[in-house]
């Protein structure tokens, strides 16, 4: 259920943390080794695809390495990557991915944040929006929704607002247009092409919202 103290929405990139991790630990075997890194270019192809919700604590669910069992343990692990090869956007999502399910989202926003201008795009604005609202201030996250509004973003990914900003909504009190949020988002994938977890992440996060009002 909605809980009743602010808490952020889990997010996981539909990439393998394992291999991102192993690309970490690459990155570091090869600067101990004296090898040169290569700047990334002007608009790298992206490394965290559409992120997707998880309700639950960051040790459920399936995951690969530590995130899952021991995230704690994991984000010590990149943030050695981090130090080493800050400038390769496989770390810095490695890093943000372990900041966030370690709580520590202070870490995830700078993060992030980083990984948005390396990429040139949008598709991080739902987890920024998030990380906002964890850290107590969802005025933030409704900024960024308002931003992302007129930003190009994918059907799941604009799900994945809508989540974030009905969760802001509520956070400030303001429930009833939660719930609106919500049920004009569900009418308008009716009429798109959005995958079946996207659709079924939304009505639980709708339910959820129905249940913190007594419905």
């Amino acid at each position: 259920l909605w809980p009743s103290e602010p808490r952020p929405r889990r997010f996981r990139a539909m990439t393998t943390f394992g291999l991102r991790l192993s690309v970490c630990v690459l990155a570091i075997v090869a600067i101990g080794c004296g090898v040169k890194t290569i700047a990334p270019p002007a608009a790298p192809a992206k490394v965290l695809p559409i992120p997707t919700v998880r309700l639950g604590p960051p040790s459920t669910g399936s995951g690969s390495l530590l995130i899952d069992t021991d995230p704690d343990a994991a984000y010590a692990q990149v943030k050695v990557a981090r130090r080493l090869a800050a400038r390769l956007p496989v770390v810095r999502a490695a890093v943000a991915e372990t900041a966030y399910a370690a709580g520590d989202y202070h870490a995830a926003l700078t993060d992030y944040r980083a990984l948005r201008r390396m990429s040139g795009g949008d598709e991080y604005l739902p987890v920024l929006a998030d990380c906002e609202r964890a850290l107590g201030r969802p005025e933030e996250a409704l900024r960024i929704a308002k931003e992302a509004a007129s930003a190009d973003l994918d059907p799941a990914s604009a799900i994945e607002m809508v989540m974030v900003e009905a969760g802001a909504r509520a956070d400030l009190g303001q429930r009833a247009e939660a719930l609106r949020l919500l049920e004009r988002k569900i009418r308008d994938t009716q009429r798109l092409r959005v995958n079946h977890t996207s659709r079924a992440r939304l009505r639980y996060a709708y339910a959820d919202q129905l249940a913190a009002q007594g419905e």
